[in-house]
Order: C-alpha cells, then sequence, then structure tokens
C-alpha cells in the first residue's frame, strides 16, 4: 500500500512539473503573439467570379500558410483580407471548383476567376494508421467532419455533437448530468458487452473506458476518456464504418474507428493568436406533465393529520383539489392546491463557459501550435459542476533534407462534482421531484434537507426511506471525480530514398483517476452513513513503425507499405470504502467502523504486423489489399500458445466518369467494394486462462484453507470475437456538382462471441468461457448532398444522410435461446439478446386481447396478463436521418440540423410509477366514483386507485413506448466581420454567432420525458427511470484571429 501511494505521489509531482513547464512556454508565446500580432500588415481586395462571370459567394480566400487568416466573398462576390506582408499568397477556392495559389506582389487589387473541377474525387482524406489517400481510390465509406463544424454548437463531451450528422453513426448521451458518457454506435450491435468504436489521436489510440454507469440496482454515470478530447484542437474527425476500413487494427476494430486529427502550427510570419470564446445557458428540455385536479392523498381522501401526511408523501389519490387548507409532512398546514413548477424551482439555469486561446507559427524548416482551454460547466442539478483545463503542444521541425520529428502533449485535469445517481437509487434528487404529489411545493423543503436545527438529519417527507429528500440529496450527498491526463507522442519520418520513407512512433495515454463518494450520517436509510475513496492509474503505451513505398509506373501507380504495434497496457486501482462513523460529523475514512479495502492490478500486451498494397490502374481503377496479424498476452499461457489471429482485407474502387466519357449531365461516377475481417478482445480480462486462488472461511484448527477464487474453468482455444464484413456503394455527382448522391449497402456478420457456459458442478467449477454464439448487421446508407441556390446573392446547401440497420441474433451458446442484459431496478421490464430477435430486445409482461383487441379482463376486474414474457420492443431506431442546412447571404451564415430517428422503443419507469402515484394523467378516468369505478371491459367495481396502481409493475406493455423523435439538434446564426472593418486593428478576423443546441423537440411520442432519457450506455440501453432532464442550449460563440 505504501509503495502504491507513493507511486501515485511521485506521478502526481511529476505532472505538476509539466504543467508548469507548459504553462510558462504558453505565457511566453502569449506575451510573444500580443506583441508580433500587431505586425504591419497588407490588406488585398478583390472580387471572385465564375467562368460566366458571375460572382461566387462564400468562396474561401486564405493567406497562403496561414490556414487561420481567412475571408469569405460576400453576396456580390467582393473580399477583403489583410495579410502579413505584401509578398505573400492566397489560396482561393470553393467546393466544385479548382483552388487557386496566387502571389501578391503587393498588388493590393486581385479578381480572380475560379473553373471547375472536372477531376472530382482527388480531396485526400486520412485513412487507417493515418495513411492519405485521395478520395476516388478509397473503396469504402469514409465519412470526415471538420472540426470547426463541432466548436460552435458544442458538447461537453464532443462525441455527442455528432448526433446526426453521419449516416450509420447512432448517438446518444445518457440522461446523466454535466459530464456524462457518450454512446455511439456505428451499423448496430456486434457484440454482448461493449460496442464502442476505437479512438485514434494522431496516429495514437487512446483509452475511452466507462467509469461506471447506472443498471439494475442504480448507480451513476462516471464518464469516459473521450470527454477530455477540446474540440478547439481538431481539424477533423475521420469515421471508419466498414471492416475494410478498420482492418489495419485488428483486433481492436470491430466496432468502428473515429480517427482524429488535431491542428498543427503552419509556415507564416511572426506568430499567429487565435482565440475562441464560447458560452451556454441551459434549460429543461421536456417538463413533466402531470395530472393536476387531485392532490395528495389516498383513496380519494385529504391527509388529516402529519402521520397521514408522511404516510401518503408520495401518493396523488387524494380529492380534487380546492384550495382548502391541508396539513403537510412538517406540520403546516397549506392550500390544497396545485403547484405546477416544481420542476422549475428544484433544477437551476446552467451555465457552461468554454475559453480558448491558440498561438501558432512556424518557418520553412518548424512549426509549432500551443493552446489552452478552460471549460466551467455549472449543470442543471444543484451542486453538479465541471472544470476541465487542456494544454496542447505540438510541433514539428525538419532536420536535414531527409529527417522529419513531430512531437504534442496534451495534459488535461478535469474534475467534477455531485454526479446525480441514477435509476431508483437512494440520493437521486431527480426521483424524489418526480415523486412529489401536485399540491406541495418543493419551496416548503428545508433548503438544505435537513431538520431544523440538526444539519445531521435529513428531513423526511414521506415514509419511504429510500426515497431521499432532495434537497439532502444534493447538499449532503457527495460525490467527486477528478483526474490528470496525458496524451502524447513523438514520432520521427525518414526519407531513405524518394519513394521510400521509415516512420516511428511511440505514444502513450495515461490517467489518473480518484473518486470519493459520502453517503452522509442522517440519512433516513443509513443513519450511520458510511463512503469510500478509489484511485486508479491506467497507462496504455502504444509504439509503431510503417515502412512506406510509392512509386508511379506508366498507367499504373504503386503504393506498399509494412509495419507492426505493440500494445502495453496497464491498470493499478485502489479501494477503501465502509459504513457507520464513529464520530458524528467527522468525514474521513478513518472514521469508518466497517471498513473494506481492495487492491487490483493486470496488464496485457497485444503485438502486431501489418501491411499493405495499394495499386491504381491509369487513375480510375484501384485495388487495395491488407493484412494484419495480432498475438494476445490474455490468449498465452503455460499449456496453450494459440494466442494469434490474422485480419484480411480487401477493397476496390473504380471510376466510371475517369474511364470514360459519360453524359454531360455525370460529373463524377464511381463504384466501389470491399470485404474484411475485424476482431474485439476486448472482453478477453487479462489472466483468465488461468487459475486464481483465495481463502476460504475462518480455516481449520488455525490452518487456512484454499480454494479457487471464482468457479470459471480456464477457457481453452478461446479466441477474439471475429467480424466478417463486405460493403458495396456508388458514388456519384450530377448537374454541374449542384447534386451528390452517396449510396453503400453493408452486410456483417459477428462470429466467436465470448459467453459464459453454464456447466456441471461435479465438475468443481459453475462455467466456463466459450466461443460461441452469432450476431449480424445487415443495411443501407446514403448521403444526398444538395445545392438548391446559388444565385449569386445566396446559396444554399442541403445534406440529407438516411441509414436502416437491421440487427439479429442469430445464435447463442447449445440451446440457449435468450441472454439477460439488464432490468429496470425490481420492475417486470428487462433487455435481453434472443434468437432471432434485434440485440438488447425490451421484454415483459403483455395484456391478453380480445379478438377486437380491446383488453381482457379478469374475474377479480384486473386486466388479464400473459403468463410468459413477450418481446415487447427493439431499442434500436428502425432508421435514422439527419438534415443539415446551411444559408449564405454575404457575410452571414446560417446552419440548422434536424436529427431524426423513427423506431425503436423505450421502457419509462418514471411513467409506470406516476401510475402507482397517481400522477399520470391516465389515472383521472374513475376517479369521480369512488369505490364504484368499473373500468372499461369489467363488471367489476372499485377505487380507481386499486385499479391503476395494479399496473405499474404488471403490465410491462402500457409503459413501452415509441422512441421516435424529430428534434432541432443545432442551430447557428454566424457573422463574420467584413476585413475592410478590421484594417486598422490587429485583429484579423473575427466571427461572433448566436448558437442553440436541442433547442426544439418537433415529435415524439413518450410522455413526460424526454425519448433519449436511457440511463445505460450499456446492456440497459432502452430502459428509463428518473434520470437528469435532457436540456436545451442557448448562447453564442466569438472567434477573434490576430
Amino acid at each position: 500500500m505504501l509503495n502504491q501511494n507513493n507511486q501515485n505521489s511521485t506521478m502526481a509531482t511529476g505532472t505538476v512539473a509539466l504543467v508548469k513547464r507548459v504553462l510558462a512556454f504558453g505565457c511566453l508565446l502569449m506575451m510573444l503573439g500580443i506583441q508580433w500580432s500587431f505586425a504591419q500588415s497588407f490588406q488585398v481586395r478583390g472580387k471572385v467570379t465564375v467562368a460566366d462571370g458571375a460572382p461566387l459567394p462564400g468562396a474561401t480566400i486564405l493567406e497562403a500558410g496561414k490556414p487561420t487568416n481567412g475571408a469569405q466573398s460576400d453576396i456580390d462576390g467582393n473580399y477583403a483580407i489583410s495579410l502579413s506582408n505584401r509578398n505573400a499568397s492566397i489560396t482561393v477556392s470553393f467546393v466544385g471548383y479548382v483552388t487557386q495559389t496566387l502571389a501578391v506582389n503587393g498588388r493590393s487589387t486581385i479578381n480572380v476567376v475560379l473553373q471547375e473541377d472536372t477531376s472530382l474525387g482527388s480531396e485526400v482524406i486520412v485513412t487507417a494508421l493515418g495513411i492519405e489517400k485521395q478520395q476516388k481510390s478509397v473503396g469504402y465509406s469514409v465519412t470526415e467532419i471538420r472540426g470547426e463544424d463541432l466548436v460552435a454548437v458544442r458538447e461537453n463531451n464532443i462525441v455527442n455533437a455528432l448526433a446526426g450528422k453521419v449516416a450509420g453513426v447512432n448517438v446518444s448521451k445518457p440522461a446523466s448530468g454535466v459530464n456524462g458518457s457518450s454512446r455511439i454506435i456505428i451499423r448496430g450491435n456486434n457484440t454482448f458487452g461493449n460496442n464502442q468504436p476505437l479512438y485514434v489521436v494522431d496516429g495514437v489510440p487512446i483509452d475511452n473506458s466507462n467509469q461506471g454507469q447506472a443498471g439494475e440496482w442504480g448507480g451513476r454515470d462516471g464518464g469516459d476518456g473521450v470527454s477530455s478530447l477540446n474540440p478547439d484542437d481538431i481539424e477533423t474527425f475521420t469515421i471508419l464504418k466498414s471492416d475494410a476500413a478498420t482492418a489495419l487494427y485488428g483486433s481492436r476494430a470491430l466496432n468502428g474507428v473515429v480517427l482524429v486529427t488535431t491542428k498543427k502550427g503552419v509556415k507564416r510570419n511572426g506568430i499567429g493568436v487565435e482565440f475562441n470564446s464560447n458560452l451556454t445557458t441551459e434549460s429543461i428540455a421536456v417538463l413533466s406533465d402531470w395530472q393536476y385536479e387531485y392532490g395528495q392523498g389516498k383513496l380519494g381522501t385529504k391527509p388529516a393529520t402529519v402521520t397521514d401526511a408522511l404516510s401518503t408523501g408520495l401518493l396523488s389519490w387524494g380529492a380534487k383539489l380546492d384550495g382548502s387548507s391541508v396539513v403537510q409532512f412538517d406540520g403546516v398546514s397549506r392550500p390544497y392546491s396545485a403547484v405546477k413548477d416544481n420542476m422549475q424551482q428544484f433544477y437551476q439555469p446552467g451555465l457552461t463557459a468554454n475559453n480558448t486561446i491558440a498561438f501558432s507559427g512556424g518557418t520553412d524548416k518548424s512549426t509549432f501550435r500551443f493552446s489552452a482551454t478552460n471549460l466551467n460547466a455549472k449543470g442543471i442539478m444543484v451542486n453538479d459542476d465541471l472544470n476541465r483545463t487542456s494544454f496542447n503542444l505540438r510541433g514539428s521541425t525538419q532536420l536535414g533534407s531527409r529527417l522529419e520529428v513531430d512531437a504534442k502533449v496534451n495534459y488535461v485535469t478535469e474534475g467534477t462534482n455531485n454526479r446525480s445517481n441514477q435509476s431508483d437509487s437512494p440520493g437521486n434528487a431527480n426521483a424524489s421531484i418526480y415523486r412529489l404529489p401536485t399540491n406541495v411545493s418543493i419551496s416548503s423543503f428545508n433548503p438544505r434537507g435537513e431538520v431544523a436545527g440538526n444539519p445531521l438529519a435529513e428531513q423526511e417527507f414521506n415514509d419511504n426511506p429510500f426515497v431521499t429528500n432532495p434537497y439532502w440529496a444534493v447538499y449532503h450527498y457527495k460525490n467527486s471525480d477528478t483526474r490528470e491526463r496525458v496524451i502524447g507522442y513523438v514520432s520521427a519520418t525518414y526519407k531513405l530514398t524518394d519513394w521510400l520513407s521509415l516512420l516511428g512512433r511511440t505514444g502513450q495515454d495515461w490517467y489518473n483517476l480518484r473518486v470519493t463518494s459520502l453517503e452522509p450520517q442522517g440519512t433516513a436509510f443509513k443513519k450511520q452513513g458510511g463512503m469510500s475513496e478509489s484511485s486508479q492509474n491506467v497507462k496504455e503505451r502504444n509504439s509503431d513503425f510503417l515502412l512506406s513505398a510509392k512509386k508511379d509506373l506508366e498507367g499504373i501507380s504503386v503504393s506498399a507499405y509494412a509495419g507492426g504495434n505493440q500494445l502495453d497496457r496497464t491498470y493499478e486501482g485502489l479501494f477503501t470504502g465502509g459504513d457507520t462513523f464513529n464520530i458524528p460529523g467527522l468525514v474521513s475514512i478513518n472514521n469508518l467502523k466497517n471498513q473494506n479495502r481492495s487492491i487490483g492490478y493486470n496488464h496485457k500486451k497485444v503485438n502486431s504486423l501489418y501491411g499493405g498494397l495499394d495499386v491504381g490502374f491509369k487513375n480510375y481503377l484501384f485495388l487495395s489489399l491488407t493484412g494484419r496479424n495480432d498475438w494476445f498476452s490474455t490468449l498465452t499461457s503455460a499449456t496453450s500458445q494459440d494466442n494469434s489471429q490474422f485480419y484480411p482485407s480487401v477493397s476496390l474502387s473504380w471510376v466510371l466518369s475517369d474511364m470514360t466519357k459519360l453524359p454531360e449531365v455525370v460529373n463524377f461516377l464511381k463504384v466501389r467494394g470491399s470485404w474484411a475481417q475485424t476482431g474485439s478482445d476486448s472482453q478477453i480480462a487479462p489472466y483468465a486462462l488461468g487459475l486464481t486462488y483465495g481463502l476460504v472461511g475462518q480455516g481449520h484448527n488455525g490452518f487456512p484453507l484454499g480454494a479457487l477464487n471464482n468457479g470459471a474453468v480456464p477457457p481453452a482455444g478461446l479466441k477474439p470475437t471475429l467480424g466478417t464484413g463486405m460493403e458495396l456503394g456508388v458514388t456519384t455527382r450530377f448537374l454541374d456538382n449542384k447534386v451528390g448522391l452517396d449510396v453503400t449497402f453493408y452486410n456483417k456478420s459477428i462470429t466467436n462471441q465470448i459467453l459464459s457456459a453454464t456447466i456441471s458442478g461435479t465438475t468443481g467449477f459453475g462455467s466456463r468461457v466459450i466461443n460461441s454464439g452469432e450476431i449480424t448487421n445487415k443495411g443501407v446508407e446514403a448521403l444526398l448532398s444538395l445545392t438548391p441556390v446559388n444565385n449569386g446573392k445566396l446559396r444554399w446547401d442541403l445534406d440529407v444522410n438516411f441509414a436502416k440497420n437491421t440487427n439479429e441474433v442469430v445464435s447463442l451458446q447449445g440451446e440457449q435461446k435468450t441472454l439477460f442484459l439488464g432490468q429496470s431496478r425490481t420492475l417486470n421490464a428487462f433487455t435481453y439478446a434472443e434468437i432471432g430477435q434485434p440485440m438488447g430486445v425490451i421484454k415483459g409482461y403483455k395484456f391478453v386481447r380480445n379478438a377486437d383487441g380491446s383488453i381482457q379482463h379478469g374475474a377479480d376486474g384486473f386486466p388479464v396478463r400473459e403468463s410468459a414474457l413477450s418481446v415487447l420492443g427493439n431499442p434500436n431506431p428502425d432508421w435514422t436521418s439527419g438534415i443539415n442546412n446551411t444559408l449564405m447571404f454575404g457575410n452571414i451564415t446560417m446552419n440548422a440540423l434536424i436529427d431524426i430517428s423513427m423506431g425503436g422503443e423505450m421502457y419509462s419507469a418514471t411513467n409506470a410509477y406516476a401510475y402507482y402515484f397517481g400522477l399520470h394523467k391516465d389515472t383521472l378516468e374513475g376517479r369521480d366514483q369512488g369505490n364504484n369505478f368499473k373500468a372499461p371491459g369489467s363488471n367489476v367495481a372499485m377505487n380507481a386507485q386499486t385499479y391503476y396502481q395494479k399496473f405499474y409493475n404488471n403490465y410491462t406493455e402500457q409503459f413501452v413506448y415509441d422512441a421516435s423523435y424529430v428534434k432541432l439538434r443545432s442551430f447557428s446564426l454566424g457573422y463574420r466581420i467584413p476585413a475592410s472593418m478590421l484594417s486598422k486593428t490587429p485583429i484579423r478576423g473575427a466571427e461572433v454567432q448566436l448558437v442553440g443546441r436541442n433547442l426544439l423537440l418537433l415529435y415524439s411520442n413518450v410522455p413526460n420525458i424526454d425519448p433519449e432519457s436511457s440511463y445505460s450506455v450499456g446492456g440497459s440501453y432502452g430502459l428509463e427511470m428518473y434520470g437528469v432532464p435532457q436540456t436545451r442550449s442557448l448562447g453564442f460563440n466569438v472567434n477573434l484571429r490576430f
């Protein structure tokens, strides 16, 4: 224990020293930047037109080698740009036109005529291992998102900003507050476990582990690794969806790969300075809409005493609200009137401020970029906040004519306080707010949830100790986590000849996470309280090399490469916790009467070799072959050396428009196809092949007794999960490039699933981990790009993406038909993997119905339910779409993204409990009939409360809803200040934007909650229960360049 603590201290000390150096360097750059930004500039004006003389609004004009200094042509094609000197060059570009680079040579006026680009598909994109290729040569689907598209309308977790932007990529965030996880599923679920993609930043894979989430017994979302990425540092997101695109990542590629390319410095005079500030406020997007005709009580009566008020503290089955004076939980009588604003009173406006300053520069030989970012976010939950500070330094230099060195270090420190408990957990303030009787105001509660005069006692408002006073939950329950993270790499590229080069690189992702959690003394369900502290160090190092050769022969281009990688990952964890504080009010682990301690450690390696061959024929036919072999330490033991897996791929791209003359209406036409295999070893734990032992009980006669530490047989011949996928697609552009269409069909089978099989107890074991089971994903994706209007005054770009995926569990192991994944607390709603069904279907109890579809009632007057569980819904959408509109009018740009998800179901425990507590509007029918209510189809009279309370945990079907939605996901309205207005200032570019996110829920079939309110990103996805309400944000973004 001592050694571990010393190690943590040493690592923390080293980290602090690193931060000091980075900060000092950043301050130096800032001073230099301020001084140099006032250097003399030279202004150029002109007009951008097309071949027929028509003005071209929205063209981009950049100072060559300085991508942060730019301007756009206005509605008449006019532009003005301030350059660093009179001998600079400018580049003028527009989609579908040939980019021009022009030397200024002291000219103050330069008019530009852009010609249409007839060689479409020549754009360069980043593919696996960071290899750059022409887009037309790629035989699989690749989508690239510019970092600037994620900056203005941003999310605290950058991955959530991808929602609705990419066909076949489903992005959602759980209802967990200000610093929750992201859930990104690319082309459907592939395994019964982790389905998240691999993230690779500048060629280095990073850890994206989820640090806890809510499940059957509650819990909270601890966030994930990718949230540390700073949008202001990102140049592009490249999403590799097909197996052929990801095969070079082998056993880490099954769920797709997201390549993140960060910004770097460029050659320029002086130091460029860029400042970006983003400020948004948040409010609840969907408010609950309860019945407000009847108030607290039961069986139609009001509370008459304090005891009555406590016993009915969660029930709204009382009399009609009439304004009379009625005693409440604290003995005070208040009006028996509707209170409709409890959510507005309890939740506060959220506020997020994000500020980034960046310095960049370079010479012919060297470049650098340094940035510092601070994100400060206060959620709508009281005391739920996030503070994240990031420093990023990247530099490159040319040593001689053959050697180039590139290095980067990214340091992130973040702290999050009071992540909300989820589901039915004690301490979940959301659960309490959603359950308040319709006449009880949260304003009548003690503002800290305490008994007056006793800060160590919870003020109870009901007789269920597990339903916590919401103010006690947010002020006394405490949890905090702090994370320090360093991501960095050093790479060197040596040109052996003009056609042969060697890359060597080593990169590391290290973080330390410390979590403290407190259940306070005086809590109703645990009077003596408890707490825990944990710490974990995770270090992942990736070292790789790549030998690349490229030759252009007569009519044939050849590119070949071979390399290798070693993944080395270490985890160290400490946990201390317990319950019952000895000394009242002293919050310390050392003050616990009952303590538990544990330590964890694991270490794994994967060694890999890979290679590829790309052949192009006459610049219209392209063939690509790749192969990778992985060797796993987790599959190596004294008795087994069968520890490798090979992953091949083949893809073909055929550009018909470059091979032969097509009708004039067709500007570009490419067909493509691919086949590949990828894998996943994420469910193979280190040391799973070995027996582990522990002590049993108190021993015998003073001697310890040993036994197996778990009941699983060490697996023999275990292999990583294997995915085999094929893809066919066509890309075309026509009508003078005003219309573009990309369509993709894919089919993927995932076998060798890793499952735990029950075996006979006579073996001395209870289970065995095996390869068995199959899942398939089949689907279609489409992207339609249009420019409906471009008349010289106004330009309108419209992008529509569409995706439909069909997922099926084909087999499990042996005769097994179902595999349990999750449950909604103690309610009869479950998620399963079931043969013949999509992954994660929702199961529960259905009504028995008559021939006409009406619900059948039994002799007791209650609906009859089926005796066995039935499939009630599929949490995966039937199809998704995104409609992205961009309008440019002079210096004004407006963008709006509509996000559509159709089909798919969710189970809402919030609505189920609303039936039980008498809050749901459906429970109004029959209340005015006293004990004489007869449900439709029933002849048995009873009280409405008795009837409806039967529903919440007996008829699951009632609370499974169509989870379709249409949202205005993002909106921005920006104004780029003309360069002419800035010519006498040190500012070389400025833009102001009004921004909003999740502004409107345009369509939904789910009452009282947002349809994106699942509390889990894993096996319980599709289940909802008392999450933090989803929010909408509105604010502004300012970008200044010096």
